[in-house]
């Protein structure tokens, strides 16, 4: 009689003898399954001697287990058990194929040196802001002093008051005026010295000549070789120049900010002219 395993469907060959021995109860040899095998009866007449497998009876666990034990291995293949010397090591199955040393290397150089280009063009950019930090000054100046970059002046012209400002005649030379007055720089910080703009103008006000003075032309004294002005320091201010035009019966002083310097000695530059 044949009778077919229900889960892994194997064909077995059993005796009517073997099954009254064994409570009509079979062991499959395969996946152990333990079935009656009457109700699972194979009625084809032709089976194959390759799908044909023993019985194992389920009534001697110890000679089933020992018995199915060798059948397992018997059925074990070199392709399921390659060669120990084909197996992966640890290290190719947590990066897949073996790799360089060097390229962690390569990469982590590379990101270090992209990080320093950063940084290098953020402080060329916002020296001038970064010039302000007390902790950054120093090594902000050496740096603009070996790349070129330029640190703008802090200013604020509209903290630096010019009080008594007069315009008047000279009094030695005729057809000459003199401008006098006094600078007090309120910020809490020093600034440049600005410059002078003298503007005359007719008796309908339009203006019939206009000039700005730099601080080399206002300073005298002891003051002519200040560049900054310190903080709520008074100068004195004496300017001389001859008139342009008779005509003219109006004035206005104001005073504008310098211009920025430019950047024009940079490293770029001195690679550049070589």
């Amino acid at each position: 009689m044949y009778t077919r395993c229900p889960q892994c469907e194997t064909i077995f060959v059993v005796s009517d003898a073997q099954l009254k021995a064994r409570d009509r109860l079979v062991r499959c040899g395969r996946c152990l399954k333990v079935f009656e095998a009457e109700q699972y009866i194979h009625r084809g007449k032709e089976v194959r001697a390759a799908e044909q497998e023993e019985i194992v009876l389920s009534s001697e666990p110890e000679m089933a287990t020992e018995t199915i034990t060798e059948r397992a291995f018997s059925r074990q293949t070199t392709a399921d058990y390659p060669d120990t010397g084909e197996l992966p090591t640890l290290a190719e199955l947590l990066w897949g194929e073996k790799r360089s040393r060097t390229r962690p290397i390569f990469w982590f150089s590379a990101g270090l040196f992209l990080l320093l280009v950063l940084l290098a063009q953020i402080t060329w950019f916002f020296a001038t802001e970064l010039s302000r930090q007390p902790k950054l000054g120093a090594w902000i100046d050496q740096f603009c002093a070996y790349t070129g970059c330029v640190v703008l002046p802090q200013r604020d012209i509209g903290l630096i008051e010019l009080s008594r400002a007069r315009v008047s005649p000279h009094p030695k030379y005729s057809n000459a005026l003199r401008v006098k007055g006094s600078l007090i720089n309120r910020a809490g910080f020093n600034q440049e010295f600005p410059l002078i703009e003298v503007s005359l103008s007719n008796r309908r006000g339009e203006i019939i000549a206009r000039r700005a003075f730099s601080r080399k032309r206002y300073l005298s004294g002891e003051n002519a070789d200040e560049t900054t002005m310190l903080p709520n320091v008074r100068f004195p201010v004496l300017i001389e120049f001859i008139n342009p035009d008779t005509s003219a019966s109006g004035f206005e002083v104001r005073l504008v900010a310098p211009p920025y310097p430019k950047n024009d000695d940079t490293i770029f530059t001195r690679f550049l002219s070589k």
